[in-house]
C-alpha cells in the first residue's frame, strides 16, 4: 500500500528528531518502537503495568510489550490514514474442519 509506505517514511523521519512525551493511557493511539528493527510504528495502547506497555501495531496487527521509553505520543498528522490491520476469523466449517485448500485461500486474501 503506497499510502502506508509514504506515511511510514514520514513517521520515521519525524520520530528521528521528535519524541513527544504525553500521558500514556490505555486505548489511546501512540507510536511505538518495534524491538526487532527499532523502527517507529503507529500503535494503540492495550495495557500499562509496571513500567511496561502492551501495544497493538495498528497497521500490521501484531502486539508487543515495551518499556516506557519505546512509546511516545503520536502527532495528529499521522492519524489521517485509517488503521490498516483488522482482525478477522473464520466461522466453523459446515463439516467441522477446514481443508488445507480453504485455509490457504483465506490466508492469501488481499483486502485492498
Amino acid at each position: 500500500n503506497s499510502a502506508l509506505e509514504e506515511l511510514m517514511a514520514l513517521l520515521a523521519d519525524y520520530y528521528t528528531d521528535h519524541c513527544p512525551q504525553v500521558k500514556l493511557e490505555v486505548e489511546i493511539y501512540c507510536v511505538a518502537q518495534y524491538s526487532e528493527n527499532n523502527t517507529w510504528y503507529r500503535a494503540k495502547i492495550l495495557d500499562i503495568e509496571n513500567e511496561q506497555i502492551t501495544v497493538h501495531f495498528i497497521d500490521y496487527g501484531n502486539q508487543e510489550v515495551l518499556p516506557l521509553n519505546k512509546v511516545a505520543g503520536i502527532d495528529p498528522q499521522f492519524l489521517s490514514l485509517p488503521c490498516q490491520a483488522f482482525q478477522c476469523s473464520l466461522l466453523q466449517s459446515s463439516s467441522g474442519q477446514f481443508t488445507e485448500e480453504q485455509l490457504e485461500s483465506f490466508f492469501s486474501l488481499n483486502f485492498e
